[in-house]
Parts: C-alpha cells; sequence; structure tokens
C-alpha cells in the first residue's frame, strides 16, 4: 500500500528541487522517491556542497553541466551566492518513445529591486542559460527547463531566456489562465507562507513569480499544458517546506509518427490517487522550489504548442532584438560602473599602504603595542584585499561581462540583419533601473 507521498510522487514523470543543500538530503529524497521516480542525478555546484537535482520516473541516459561565469563577490558573506555556486543541469531522459532533456538551474538572488548590484550577473548567467539550451536542445523532441531565476516577468534575464531559447512559459501557456486571484502564480513572498516576512507583504502584498517551467518542442512534437499551479505542500507540524511555493505542471504531449518511427503511445492516465501534504519528511526537505511536471497521453492537438509555435527556425522576434538590447545596454553600464570600482580600490590601497608606512618608526609602550600590531594587520588584510579587487577580481569581472555583451551584440546585429523591427515603446520604471515594456508578449506575464 502506498503512502500518501508516494501518492503525490506517482502522479509525476519528471521533478527538480532547486537548492539541495547536501549531497545527504538528495540521497533522503531519492529514497522517499526511489519507487515513483526512482532515477535521478544531484549537480553539485558550490564550495558548501549546495547543488540541484532532477528525478525522473523514466532513465537517463546522459548528463551534462554549466557552470556560470559570474556568480556574486566572495566577499559578501552574507549573500552567500558565491558560495553556494550556481549552475545549469541536464538530464538527458528516453521517455516512452520521447528524447526529453530536462534542464534544472538556479540564478543569483536579487536581494534589492531598488539597487540590484547583482542584475548584470543574472544577465550574463541567463545569456549562458539560454546559449546552452539552444545549443543542446535541437534534436531533442521536447526540453523543459526548470528553475529559480529569481527574475520577475518582462525583467531583462526572463526574457533573454524565454526568447533566445524559443521558449513557452508554461504558466501563460495554460489552458485555464486565471486571473482572479491577486496570488495566482505567486511562487516568492506569498502572504499565506509562514516564511514571508512583513518587509515582504508590504513591498509586495501578492508575491512574486520567480519559479518557472518552460519548454520547447521538436518537430513532430505539440504540447498542450493542462494546468500551471503553485502547491501549498507543509510538513507534518504543518510549516512549509521552503519559503518558495511549489510549482506543478500537466503536460499532454504528442509525437507524429511521420517524424519518427518511434511513436509516444500513452494509455490514459489512470485516475488520480488523493494529493499528499508533504513532498518529504522534514529532514529530508530542500531549502528552494519543487518543480514538477506530469506528462499525460496523445490528445487532440487544437491549441497545443508546436515547433512552428515555439519558434523553432522562425525568425527572430521584436521581443529577442528588445531583449538583447536592453541586456547590452546593462551590462555595459556595469563595465563603465567597474572603472570606478577599480579607482576606489587603487586609492584605498594606497591609503592602507601609506598607513602601514607611517606606523613603521613607531614604538608604543607596551600596553599599546597590541593595539598597533592589531591595526598594522588589519590595515594589511585590506590591503591584500584591494589589491586583489583592483587587478583580478574586477578584471574577471569585466573579461565575463564584456563577453557576454560581445555575444549578445553579434546575435543582435545577425538577427536584426534578417529584418527592420521599430517599435515606439513607453518606459517602465523598474526599481532605480529604466527599462522598457516588451514589443512582443505571450500575454500578460505579471501576477
Amino acid at each position: 500500500m502506498c503512502t500518501p507521498r508516494q501518492a503525490f510522487l506517482g502522479l509525476h514523470a519528471l521533478a527538480a528541487s532547486i537548492k539541495v543543500w547536501s549531497q545527504e538530503d538528495f540521497k533522503r529524497i531519492r529514497k522517499k522517491a526511489k519507487h515513483n521516480l526512482p532515477y535521478g542525478h544531484y549537480f553539485f555546484s558550490g564550495v558548501l556542497g549546495s547543488g540541484v537535482c532532477l528525478l525522473s520516473k523514466s532513465p537517463i541516459v546522459d548528463t551534462g553541466l554549466l557552470k556560470y561565469n559570474l556568480n556574486g563577490y566572495a566577499h559578501k558573506i552574507f549573500h552567500g551566492d558565491w558560495f553556494g555556486g550556481k549552475v545549469v543541469g541536464l538530464c538527458k531522459v528516453r521517455h516512452r518513445g520521447l528524447h526529453v532533456n530536462l534542464y534544472v538551474t538556479h540564478l543569483h538572488a536579487e536581494y534589492n529591486r531598488n539597487y540590484d548590484t547583482y542584475l548584470s550577473h543574472r544577465i550574463c548567467q541567463s545569456f549562458e542559460l539560454s546559449q546552452y539550451v539552444k545549443h543542446t536542445s535541437a534534436t531533442c523532441d521536447l526540453a523543459i527547463v526548470a528553475g529559480d531565476f529569481n527574475t520577475e516577468p518582462l525583467d531583462p534575464p526572463y526574457n533573454i531566456i524565454l526568447y533566445n531559447s524559443d521558449l513557452v512559459d508554461a504558466y501563460v501557456d495554460q489552458e485555464k489562465y486565471n486571473r482572479e486571484s491577486m496570488c495566482v502564480g505567486a511562487t516568492c513572498g506569498h502572504p499565506d507562507n509562514k516564511y514571508t516576512t512583513s518587509y515582504e507583504k508590504s513591498t509586495c502584498p501578492t508575491g512574486k513569480r520567480i519559479d518557472y517551467v518552460m519548454y520547447k518542442v521538436g518537430r513532430g512534437v505539440t504540447v498542450t499544458t493542462k494546468s500551471c499551479t503553485t502547491l501549498k505542500l507543509k510538513t507534518p507540524s504543518g510549516l512549509p517546506f521552503s519559503d518558495h511555493e511549489p510549482v506543478e505542471v500537466v503536460m499532454r504531449v504528442n509525437k507524429s509518427s511521420e517524424c519518427d518511427s518511434s511513436v509516444y503511445h500513452c494509455s490514459s492516465p489512470p485516475p488520480c490517487p488523493p494529493r499528499a501534504h508533504a513532498y518529504a519528511d522534514e529532514g529530508a526537505c530542500c531549502h528552494g522550489c519543487l518543480l514538477s511536471v506530469r506528462l499525460l497521453g496523445p490528445s487532440s492537438s487544437i491549441g497545443a504548442a508546436s515547433a512552428e509555435r515555439s519558434g523553432l527556425n522562425s525568425p527572430a522576434t521584436p521581443g529577442l532584438l528588445d531583449a538583447l538590447h536592453r541586456g547590452q545596454e546593462q551590462l555595459q553600464q556595469s563595465m563603465d560602473g567597474l572603472h570606478l570600482d577599480r579607482i576606489f580600490y587603487i586609492v584605498a590601497a594606497c591609503f592602507m599602504a601609506c598607513i602601514l608606512a607611517a606606523t613603521v618608526p613607531l614604538h608604543l609602550p607596551q600596553i599599546y603595542h597590541w593595539i598597533l600590531v592589531l591595526s598594522r594587520t588589519i590595515a594589511a588584510m585590506l590591503l591584500g584585499f584591494c589589491l586583489i579587487m583592483a587587478f583580478f577580481w574586477t578584471a574577471m569581472e569585466k573579461s565575463s561581462l564584456m563577453e557576454a555583451r560581445k555575444s549578445m551584440r553579434l546575435l543582435w546585429k545577425a538577427h536584426a540583419a534578417n529584418g527592420d523591427f521599430t517599435a515606439s515603446v513607453t518606459p517602465v520604471s523598474r526599481g532605480s533601473i529604466p527599462c522598457e515594456p516588451l514589443l512582443e508578449l505571450q500575454g500578460d506575464q505579471r501576477v
């Protein structure tokens, strides 16, 4: 007799967990899910052992990993993104005749929307993610990208991922797109989540949608998104498993027999058992978000997403050109700021060097000598830090920003040469960072 937890896991063909703190947590999750999701892979990403994982009902035949070039700063210990690490993991799965590419990722956190010092890092990460998905999903039947993007709809990183990879946002694409509730779609900062702080409730009362499931299809394959919902899963003690809400997507996939000898056949899904109220034991839960996908059998393809609809081999849209243009502008601003940062660190290093030089001839009484030694030690450490930041760290960051901007520029010019996209746009405020709305949308994508 299966437990409610096993019944919940049995409904899904795929599951992705974001921000699994240790391999031991992954092993606990695998143990609980092994009867219904027997295949899994853990992607190591951080200095402290944190990572992301994928679980599958069907065999995983191949894996891949891409580490992002930029991921915060090591000296900002309280943020911790640099130590946690950020990657995109890929698992290739053979599911009932379908070649499915599963991607799971976690981008850098935002922290302060009005003064987002990490926006350029997320733009670089989103561009690397979109390029990786685009170049590794050309031969698959279905590609599913799931993760915590730490970016809201219509923000530059979201648009780059969506348009450069020719992806479809499952939340926007679902059949019953409900706008009645103010909190529909919110995956973080939900007012009903006990981990949501009073500050988050005051600044964003309805929560934010920053966790996504996106997909693209190959030739001869159509997908209908039946639903994309957030689940209120709780531990036996009544606490949510995470400050993020789990996201569940139900898709119906059809594959034409004319495109491949292996036709996707699937009997009608059995009646769904009662949904569980918990995904795993409290000791085995992950701090991030759980994203799960349930694949149904063939049905009518009316209204379904096809290769043509998802943009396969289609000309560039104004949305793609606009996203690349805005990304280039932000990266250029960050590179200009790095020049000022470098000057600041050089001046600070000179100041620390002057302090060390001035305190060399000092001879203080024994009672004050330890204060002098401590001061000189701190000054020496700050001198080394400033030199590293001025001549090494800023140089590495500038190289990554320059490479991403150069690639975006090249891609933008190549697509712009194929068509003339001109439109008047109205600026929209994004905190202290001005931005413009997309020229072509998939619908109202805000929560």
